[in-house]
């Protein structure tokens, strides 16, 4: 039921035998799989045509693990606990989630046809707020002028990056936003920049209870009609939005999410001054050579004025459950949200209970578990975007729970990726020609995505940027070769008006969460392994839709390490990459950077391009 290309081209006709024979296989792989405490693919699946166009599997090779899986190590409660959170609300109708989902869409339509008046022709912006936003910027440079002149390079600029903020986080929501938006642009921003906004604290004094209260009493009623208790001090509060814990009349435990007083008025306000400023920016920023600041802003107006809807953020829940269920129902649980108690401003849904992934450590998981763990939300990111063309935006440790039967909860559905039919085929492009280690795939679907324009020839591209290099390692280069590099490829990218695509940006920042919490759980994770393993089980269990979608013989869908090891900048001769020595050659390619003034030269050429 979950393949439904069980056969193509001229072997169509005997679909029902192709499904016959995948079930005798499934009830043998239950069998097995049952048997047996814990096992995980050994290599890539081999297949074999069976009769006129139809494919089948040649060889499925498993290595059985001695120690048993998380759910074979779980308390003897641990299902019902989670099947009783399912239940807590009951489930929404799929014709109540339909109408949701369609009403969002009108709503996601009218908000993007307005963002132009602000963002695209700003009048001037109010006077007091531009000020205060010059005054904590241009404080935080001056300082820095003024106090860290004559520290070390590397000292310097992240004393810089570490002032800007800090301004951030004192300016409030919007600025923090921005900063986080701006730590999902690795590759556009310098390192050092994207790690030290991916520091800034989406957390806030929470806001007055009589404020709040007014809110949830003009949006839903007297507080005592519909619940029971209801704890005015809220166990999170971030810059949108704060939660509060309550009890319904019927006692269900649920969760009150509110909206703060008059965010909407201080966001539109704050892109105001955002949209009137950025074009000023144009050619003079030498930290972001490659950004282009009015389409940052757009972006970026885009995706926090849907977050002031909840509304939007419901139906959001509802498409990525959806795709979250369509694979192995079970991995992963979102919140239920009560319909009629969920406004613009105010959502009620039950709790998702669970550990944060702030709170888990090495010793809570084995090797197996962190790995199991890394693979299910690999899985789960990957199979939104590039099957169904959703998927959650906004990973973080406040967003992720693991619960008692390694269930993976998720909340928080403001921010997600989107992408329209055209778009995900272009991303599963992109996801297969990384797996494959197929460059032009890779570039060709990046340009469809929106990375280059349309007309950019993707073989001069491949040949000026060196995309192509096999066996090389940048770290083999001396440091005035490594700073050589940087400047032509970073000239190359300028010339082809390279820019990185909202979407692609978003499953990027997600990744990169996802990379540094393993990191800190196995930090000896042999990376080559893992993503042999992740590509091989996505093509095998996806090959025939991928191969229908993208009209290629299942033989051609076949794993290299190449891409990776491209990405890596590492040599042939490399059996085994670890998170630790990623961490430790990056950090020399950052250092290089820092400590040249050359590095320094590239970024003010850049922006003045």
């Amino acid at each position: 039921d979950r393949s439904p290309h069980l056969a193509f081209g001229l072997g169509a006709h005997h679909c029902l035998g192709a499904a016959l024979a995948r079930a005798e296989l499934q009830e043998a792989l239950n069998s097995f799989l049952d048997a047996v405490p814990a096992y995980e693919l050994a290599s890539p699946v081999s297949w074999k045509p069976l009769s006129m166009g139809i494919w089948g599997p040649d060889k499925l090779e498993f290595r059985i693990l001695e120690e048993p899986s998380v759910r074979a190590r779980i308390p003897a409660n641990a299902a019902e606990k989670t099947e009783r959170q399912r239940q807590v609300l009951g489930s929404v109708a799929p014709d109540a989630e339909n109408h949701w989902i369609q009403k969002a869409d009108v709503v996601r339509q009218r908000i993007v046809a307005g963002l132009p008046r602000l963002v695209n022709a700003p009048s001037f912006p109010p006077i007091t707020r531009l000020l205060h936003t010059s005054l904590r910027f241009g404080w935080a440079f001056c300082s820095w002028r003024l106090f860290d002149r004559r520290r070390s390079p590397d000292a310097k600029q992240h004393a810089l990056y570490n002032k800007l903020r800090l301004a951030a986080e004192r300016l409030g929501p919007t600025y923090v936003k921005l900063a986080q938006l701006i730590s999902a642009a690795e590759g556009v921003f310098p390192q050092a920049l994207v790690d030290e906004c991916a520091r800034c604290r989406d957390q806030a004094k929470p806001s007055k209870w009589r404020k709040i209260k007014r809110i949830i009493r003009k949006d839903l009623g007297p507080l005592d009609q519909s619940f029971e208790s209801f704890d005015r001090q809220p166990f999170a509060a971030a810059s949108i939005a704060q939660v509060h814990a309550a009890v319904l009349k019927d006692g269900s435990e649920v969760v009150v999410k509110v909206q703060r007083p008059a965010i909407h008025k201080k966001v539109v306000r704050d892109l105001r001054v955002l949209a009137w400023i950025a074009p000023r920016l144009v050619g003079k920023i030498p930290v972001a050579a490659l950004a282009n600041p009015p389409a940052l802003v757009q972006l970026f107006a885009e995706t926090i004025s849907e977050e002031l809807d909840f509304e939007l953020e419901v139906a959001n829940l509802f498409e990525i459950r959806r795709a979250l269920m369509t694979g192995d129902k079970g991995r992963w649980i979102a919140p239920e949200p009560n319909l009629d108690m969920t406004t613009t401003r105010v959502i009620v849904m039950s709790r998702v209970s669970g550990t944060p992934l702030t709170r888990l450590d090495s010793d809570q998981l084995s090797e197996h578990d962190a790995r199991d763990l890394f693979r299910n939300m690999v899985d789960g990111l990957l199979e939104g975007a590039a099957l169904h063309g959703i998927f959650h935006g906004d990973f973080h440790a406040g967003n992720l729970f693991i619960l008692d039967d390694g269930v993976i909860g998720l909340v928080d559905y403001g921010m997600v990726g989107r992408l329209d039919n055209e778009r995900r085929v272009a991303f599963l492009r992109y996801v297969t020609g990384l797996m494959s280690g197929d460059v032009h795939t890779q570039v060709s679907a990046v340009r469809d995505l929106g990375a280059f324009s349309s007309d950019v020839d993707i073989d001069e591209l491949i040949e000026k940027l060196q995309l192509d290099r096999v066996d090389f390692d940048p770290l083999d280069l001396t440091e005035e070769q490594f700073i050589s590099e940087f400047q032509s490829l970073l000239k190359e990218l300028l010339a082809s008006g390279a820019r990185i695509p909202k979407e692609l940006m978003l499953f990027v920042k997600n990744f990169a969460y996802l990379a540094s919490f393993i990191q800190k759980m196995d930090p000896d994770m042999d990376l080559l392994s893992e993503f042999s393993a992740i590509s091989a089980g996505f093509l095998t269990k996806h090959g025939f839709r991928v191969s229908a979608e993208l009209g290629l013989a299942l033989t051609d869908l076949e794993v290299s390490e190449s891409s990776f090891r491209r990405a890596a900048g590492i040599k042939d001769d490399i059996d085994v990459l670890t998170w630790r020595d990623l961490s430790e050659r990056r950090e020399v390619m950052q250092k290089r950077l820092t400590n040249s003034d050359s590095a320094v030269r590239v970024g003010l050429r850049g922006g003045r391009a």
